[in-house]
């Protein structure tokens, strides 16, 4: 697979990535985790890339694209930093490209962090021989728990609790 990088135009048709593998690699250099990431081959790294860039596709962002015809989520306009300054809409918050590497660095090693099946519920029945799991429904998030991807998308994300109003 080629990384199609989002320039931050927003007119990129093909675009699959807010962060190239060259810089994802330099990230995941800088903070220690090389070892997590460079045994796998280069297909694989933008494989991962990729996939974590569609999953992003799928939040709630702040904002609007700057765009309707953009062929992902960024840029946006009127999107707040944490400090309360507005963001570039022709650019991508290095905070997002660096989530984008966090979700690979978790798609490239664990295969799937993102589960389809919920297992968020008590355990009903186990059975050993054969195994056999099965959950109660309900309980938490079938996502898991990703604190500081979490942490760096708080200022990006939709709010839940909060309603927009616009004036007519």
């Amino acid at each position: 697979m080629t990384i199609v990088i989002e320039t931050g135009a927003g007119t990129l048709a093909s675009a699959n990535s807010y962060y190239s593998l060259v810089s994802a690699t330099t990230y995941i250099t800088t903070i220690g985790r090389s070892s997590e990431w460079t045994s796998f081959s280069t297909t694989t790294q933008n494989a991962a890339l990729i996939r974590a860039c569609y999953f992003m596709e799928t939040l709630d962002w702040n904002g609007t694209k700057t765009s309707s015809t953009n062929p992902l989520e960024w840029p946006r306009r009127n999107v707040l930093d944490r400090n309360g300054y507005y963001i570039s809409a022709t650019g991508i918050p290095l905070h997002i490209k660096w989530v984008q590497t966090e979700l690979a660095i978790r798609f490239i090693n664990d295969n799937d962090p993102l589960p389809d099946q919920d297992t968020s519920g008590n355990i009903v029945r186990e059975r050993v021989d054969v195994v056999e799991i099965e959950y109660e429904r309900g309980g938490a998030s079938q996502i898991p728990s990703m604190p500081y991807i979490d942490v760096l998308l708080k200022p990006w994300i939709r709010s839940k609790n909060i309603v927009e109003i616009v004036r007519a």
